[in-house]
């Protein structure tokens, strides 16, 4: 294990730690779904902070050789956008809007849980393989 993999997770895992603030926005943003300039600019804001997010996320995953989680990010937010193509009515268009940004974040939530996970795991391999060298030296 190299110290830069834990790094680039660990700080991946920060930034979804910090998602709350997008859960937050978007939970604030359905507020205010019946006013379309303010549901309209909170939704431009949150797309241009999800797309570089989204960027990362996705090269830290290929450097991890995470594979099925960079598939799934890719069908999940495909199917995501789907409605949007569905819907005629002005007003269900507008709720419509949001469930890419609300899939978005709830992969996040989910991914959070994962890289908790494999941190903890690089940290026990981390520990063992300094206990093996402890045992190997005596």
């Amino acid at each position: 294990m190299r110290f830069s993999d834990y790094l680039t997770l660990s700080y991946l895992y920060k930034l979804l730690d910090s998602n709350k603030i997008g859960v937050g926005i978007l939970a604030f943003s359905f507020l205010f779904i019946f006013t379309m300039n303010l549901a309209t600019l909170l939704t431009t804001v949150l797309i241009a902070i999800a797309i570089p997010f989204s960027l990362y996320m996705l090269l830290v995953l290929y450097m991890h050789r995470k594979r099925g989680w960079i598939y799934g990010f890719i069908i999940v937010m495909g199917i995501s956008f789907i409605p949007l193509f569905l819907s005629n009515d002005n007003l269900l268009l507008l709720a419509l809007k949001f469930t890419p940004l609300l899939t978005f974040v709830l992969y996040t939530m989910a991914l959070r849980l994962k890289v908790g996970e494999w941190l903890m795991e690089m940290e026990h391999e981390r520990e063992m393989t300094d206990l093996l060298n402890k045992i190997t030296k005596n």
